[in-house]
Parts: structure tokens; C-alpha cells; sequence
């Protein structure tokens, strides 16, 4: 598959076997974040994201990955900008770990909840239908068409958010669309330790994205799959949901 075109990020794969954690309670987004509702943080808080402090962005295509100057998260995945109607269907992208951590925050001040990003080991727990999971082979159907967006059936680009089957629980777009950013370091070595409510490794360089893309074929798009990128990486086919501590 290739890792993006950037100079100062390199990029890890892993495919691992399920492990038996325990995990407290917690509650995640329905959906992935829309342009619209990340446009409503930017300007409340006036935040300058990675990619606009940076005047780039990763856009990736069939034929090649590319840096799209002034591409930032008002664009869609060929770097040009929504219209109003498509921030409210259209998961954002163009975000880095670091934009969605400060999203986290300021939809925790706003609202005097706690949210933030999931861990891996929530994202695959939430990912193979929690408690109601019926083991199938990707988030709600062993048939990859019906629940996800991916290299065969996205032509080319993002989706509006929840047009495939949801999962067991009710969440839309868990395989496939864009990959979501996890809170883990990223490492090839992933051990779940300690067994409750594991955090991934202590330190690292990357972060961990999970779910597959639009962009990927279906063995990356497994709920066993995990990738790594530069917390300040940015390109357009990631973004990220939200969980709520309960």
C-alpha cells in the first residue's frame, strides 16, 4: 500500500490476533466528525491546525500521493473546497492527531463532559460490536460492499458519513470511509499490558490510525489491522469519532 509521501514521517503496519481485555465503560460517536461540527470548534477557538500551519496537505490517488499547497480541513479528498451543504454530510479530513486531541478538549470545556480520542484496544472492542458482536469479519458484515467505503467500491474519494450498514452497536463507518486516529503510540510490538484498559506502548514517534480508507484494499480494512503516522501528519483519508468517558 505504501506510506504517504512526507519526508518526516515513516510509517508501521501491523495485523495482530485478538486479545482479551477488560475495559471500563465508555460511549462513542455514532459517527465519524463532519466538516461542519470540526468548523464550529475552529471558530470558537480560532485554532490553527497542523496543516495550515504547515501550508500543506498529503492528497493521495489512484496514481500517487502528492502535497497540496494550502489544502487544509475546508477541502475534500482531491484538496478542493466544500460547499455547506457537504461539511454537514462529509467526514473531515486533513486533521492530524494533534487537531483531533484539541477538538477533544474544547468539546469537553464545551459541554463539561470528558471526551477524547479512543484507545486501540476501545477502538476494536467498539469496532467487532462490543458485547452484541456476532464475529464477523469486519465492522457489521462479513461482506465488505455492505459496511464500508473501500478501494473497489469508493471511487476514488471520502463518503458522506452513515450511508453503510452500521455495526452491532449502531456505529457507521467503522471499516472503511477514512482511518480514525487512536490515542496508542504506535508499535509493531503491541502487547496489551496491563490487561484493564490497556494504553498501547509508554512512548513512540507515530500514532495509531485504525479502520481503513476509501484508498485501501480490504485485507487493511479488518478491525485486527493497525497503522502508525507522525502526530502531526495530515492527508485525506484520515479523520476521527470521539468516545465519552461514562
Amino acid at each position: 500500500m505504501g506510506c504517504p509521501v512526507n519526508l518526516r514521517v515513516t510509517c508501521g503496519i501491523r495485523l495482530k490476533p485478538p486479545q482479551q481485555v477488560t475495559l471500563n465503560s465508555f460511549k462513542m460517536s455514532k459517527y465519524l466528525v463532519t466538516v461542519a461540527r470540526f468548523e464550529a470548534f475552529i471558530h470558537a477557538t480560532k485554532y490553527k491546525t497542523d496543516a495550515e500551519r504547515q501550508g500543506n496537505s498529503s492528497i493521495r490517488n489512484a496514481k500517487q500521493d502528492i502535497n497540496g499547497p494550502g489544502v487544509n480541513w475546508r477541502c475534500n479528498s482531491a484538496g478542493k473546497p466544500y460547499n455547506e451543504d457537504e461539511k454537514k454530510e462529509f467526514p473531515v479530513i486533513y486533521v492530524s492527531y494533534n487537531d483531533a486531541k484539541q477538538y477533544c478538549q474544547w468539546l469537553s470545556t464545551k459541554t463539561g463532559k470528558s471526551y477524547r480520542l479512543p484507545t486501540e484496544a476501545e477502538y476494536e472492542y467498539a469496532a467487532r460490536g462490543g458485547n452484541k458482536s456476532r464475529g464477523y469479519r469486519y465492522a457489521g458484515g462479513n461482506g465488505i460492499d455492505s459496511v464500508a467505503w473501500y478501494i473497489v467500491n469508493g471511487g476514488g474519494t471520502t463518503h458522506p458519513v452513515g450511508l453503510k450498514q452500521p455495526n452491532e452497536l449502531g456505529l457507521y463507518d467503522m471499516t472503511g470511509n477514512v482511518w480514525e486516529w487512536c490515542s496508542d503510540w504506535f508499535s509493531l510490538d503491541y502487547k496489551t499490558t496491563p490487561v484493564e484498559n490497556p494504553q498501547g506502548a509508554l512512548t513512540g514517534t507515530l500514532r495509531v490510525r485504525r479502520g481503513g480508507s476509501w484508498y485501501n484494499t480490504d485485507v487493511l480494512s479488518g478491525p485486527s489491522v493497525s497503522l502508525g503516522n507522525a502526530p502531526d501528519y495530515h492527508g485525506n483519508f484520515i479523520g476521527f469519532r470521539v468516545v465519552e468517558d461514562l
